[in-house]
């Protein structure tokens, strides 16, 4: 066996240097690791990122190696590339295990575990012995194991095949990463089918960019070309179809499909639904098979037709097919949806790169729902450019997204949402908050019946890994608790979506000094008062003519699980935040806390009458639905910010009443609002001490048109409101009124 080694090493040019001293009647076993040597072992020296096996091989000798292999000079068999090297003996080893089966490789961005799951199961349904290799461990029939990467390491897969082969299985199903085929981790081992789905931005904390990327990808096909293998291609994607023309230009078995008129295999009349999907998928000689699937997504058609066209390569026929379809069982963790009783639809779902979140979410929004609500976090230690990408996918579709902590690993989690959030415009609907369990429980808190919140990320995982150690952890779990205990009312001064302090630093800075946020502590109230400060509230020191509420900071800091924003410097607590206008602070955190509400906002402002006009559209909005309003007092900028902590998330309607005797004051509060409509009521001579006279009056009124607006409603008795007549509607006796008031 060792002669027959050394031919294969010679015939992959990957031998340099023969040394042996002894005879082998077998080949030792293979050992990479030298704290697992035992007396007797073949010790392969692994030069890898971070560590460098050619420097212990005198440790390995001394714990009994007798067979030495290397890229050095002192190894009893020199050679090129351990990686290979390593690969090539264990197929030797392990007797060649695979080729007593026929084995599918699945490779490509996403899509690799449904994929390769769904033509495991379609082919147990054969009636034959199969197994599968993946992300979630690796399966013989219903037995399942546990594996360390998506693609074990190239001892521990002969090790499985071996194991599956012995147990007499016929096909094997194996997902095949690109960190796999970089590392020669399946070096040598030969697929009869080999599977692309698609291909996007990930792992380029591994790769040094997307060329490389794909040049890995492209490993599994360009060995298929010169083993003789079938390579079934999803030409949907561009880099599919370069991977077919490629293969075509070598004459390669190649089958493609897709929607395109030119694919082997086409995907026609697609249909998505909230429990499942159909399509049908044409071959060449245009016979139809057509799928009714549990599966929920547009992507999962893409991942099933994929499986389709393969098991069918392989022999079987379509009407069989047909039949087995409808019995498929889902992914876990895969848009794998949590039965709750509130009328919500809940999806947790593995999605963690852009292009993953972008197909996921273009599902989702063709699902019946009024509002879908994200949650998205990024691993720690990973490529951290594509993370921006993630919420920009969010935010192109979905009505909301909290951004949480997803596995930080060793990487400050702090750091890595200030990585997500970079650049990204403070108004949009996204809100921080980094424990991951309250961002579920958040989530679910402000969803109402019909909404749809999509869970992603960390999709089959049961842990979370900070700071290197792995907590319990289950999104589905998490999800389905928070749904049973979702909460239907709150306090007046109480915030739905809780407050992170790293919200607040990057509202006040654009950036975050992240050693003073090591705790995840929330804040659920916002206070201005010292004197009813409670435990969990978040004071603004704001100053008045009378008082000024940064001399009663060291109290409320002195209160229990309290935050402070003031603008006095030289206060050294961690509980404290400076900043020069804490009034502006609150205003522009509450602005964005609006944002995040499905409520259609009405400011109405006037020199007379605001408060009649307001409680007379209140009766009536609130016949029809919930409606909040602003209560007495509550028309100037601090009011405005109470009528928003009294915002419930099944709120439809919310009115405002706006008044002023500052030239600004509108302009401040309708920015703080963003209102849908906007109404005038009059201009008349008031708070002439600061507007003059009723031009300064008129001037400060009419900033709130200075905006886009749903709707504009004016007097139409008032000659100078005729600059915005072409764009709102005007009330009043003028024959020329929207809305004439006769009699």
């Amino acid at each position: 066996m060792m002669q027959r080694y050394l031919e294969l090493l010679r015939e992959r040019d990957l031998l340099k240097g023969v040394k042996l001293t002894q005879e082998y009647k077998a080949l030792p076993q293979p050992v990479y690791d030298h704290r697992l040597i035992k007396p007797g072992d073949a010790f392969f020296a692994i030069k890898g990122a971070s560590f460098d096996g050619h420097k212990v091989i005198p440790a390995a000798l001394d714990k009994g190696a007798v067979l030495i292999i290397g890229e050095s000079d002192i190894c009893d068999i020199q050679v090129k590339e351990s990686r290979k090297a390593v690969a090539l003996y264990a197929k030797e080893y392990y007797g060649k295990a695979a080729q007593a089966f026929t084995l599918f490789g699945v490779t490509g961005t996403n899509g690799k575990t449904t994929s390769s799951l769904m033509l495991y199961q379609l082919l147990r349904m054969q009636g034959q012995k199969c197994a599968w290799i993946g992300t979630l461990g690796y399966k013989i029939e219903d037995e399942h194991f546990e594996t360390k990467h998506t693609t074990p390491d190239i001892l521990e897969l002969h090790q499985i095949f071996k194991q599956m082969a012995d147990a007499g299985v016929a096909q094997v199903v194996m997902e095949v990463s690109s960190h796999a085929l970089a590392l020669d981790r399946v070096y040598g081992v030969d697929f009869d089918y080999n599977l692309f789905t698609n291909f996007s931005r990930d792992h380029l904390d591994f790769h040094k960019d997307l060329d490389e990327y794909f040049a890995a990808k492209y490993l599994l096909f360009e060995r298929a070309a010169l083993k003789g293998g079938i390579s079934i291609i999803n030409i949907d994607d561009a880099k599919g179809q370069e991977i077919a023309r490629l293969l075509q230009e070598q004459n390669a078995r190649v089958i493609t499909l897709g929607s395109q008129t030119e694919a082997n295999y086409r995907i026609e009349e697609r249909q998505i639904g909230l429990d499942g999907s159909s399509f049908l998928l044409k071959d060449s000689a245009q016979q139809v098979l057509k799928a009714n699937s549990p599966l929920i997504g547009d992507f999962n058609i893409d991942n099933l037709a994929l499986a389709l066209v393969s098991v069918m390569q392989s022999g079987i026929k379509a009407n069989k097919l047909e039949e087995q379809i409808p019995q498929l069982m889902a992914v876990p963790g895969r848009i794998e949806k949590v039965a709750n009783e509130r009328g919500v639809g809940i999806y947790v779902d593995y999605a963690h790169t852009p292009d993953a979140i972008i197909n996921l979410l273009k599902s989702v929004e063709k699902l019946p729902h009024r509002r879908i609500i994200s949650i998205i976090g990024a691993g720690g230690d990973r490529d951290s450019g594509k993370r921006p990408l993630m919420l920009q996918a969010a935010l192109r579709h979905s009505n909301v997204v909290i951004v949480t902590n997803d596995n930080p690993r060793s990487e400050e989690p702090a750091a890595i949402i200030g990585n997500i959030v970079k650049d990204r415009d403070f108004s949009l609907p996204w809100w921080v908050i980094r424990d991951r369990k309250e961002a579920i429980k958040t989530a679910l808190n402000i969803a109402q019946s019909g909404d749809v919140v999509v869970i992603c990320g960390k999709g089959h995982e049961n842990y979370q890994e900070i700071g290197g150690t792995r907590y319990p952890f289950d999104d589905r779990q998490v999800a389905a608790e928070a749904a049973r205990e979702a909460r239907h009312c709150k306090a007046a001064d109480e915030l739905l979506l809780p407050l992170d302090p790293l919200l607040l630093e990057l509202l006040c800075e654009g950036k975050c000094d992240y050693k003073s946020l090591e705790s995840q502590a929330l804040y659920r109230y916002i206070s201005t008062d010292s004197r009813s400060i409670k435990p969990g509230s978040l004071f603004f020191a704001l100053e008045g003519e009378t008082f000024d509420g940064n001399d009663f900071i060291s109290k409320v800091l002195d209160t229990p699980d309290c935050f402070a924003v003031g603008k006095r410097q030289g206060i050294d607590h961690p509980r404290y935040l400076q900043h020069p206008q804490p009034q502006e602070l609150m205003t522009l955190l509450l602005h964005k806390y609006l944002q995040i509400f499905d409520v259609y906002k009405i400011a109405i402002t006037g020199s007379t009458g605001k408060t009649s006009s307001k409680e007379l559209i209140y009766n009536i909005l609130s016949s029809v639905a919930p409606t909040l309003k602003s209560d007495k007092n509550e028309n100037n900028i601090l009011g405005v910010c109470k009528t928003i902590l009294r915002l419930e998330a099944y709120h439809e309607y919310a009115i405002f009443e706006v008044g002023t005797n500052h030239f600004g004051e509108i302009a401040e509060m309708a920015e703080c609002i963003r209102p849908q409509a906007g109404i005038i009521l009059n201009v008349g001579a008031s708070h002439l001490e600061y507007f003059v006279d009723e031009t300064g009056v008129y001037r400060e009124k009419t900033e709130l048109f200075r905006r886009n607006l749903h709707l504009k409603l004016f007097p139409a008795d008032d000659l100078r409101c005729s600059e915005v007549r072409d764009s709102g509607k005007c009330i009043g006796h003028d024959a020329s009124a929207d809305y004439r008031i006769c009699g």
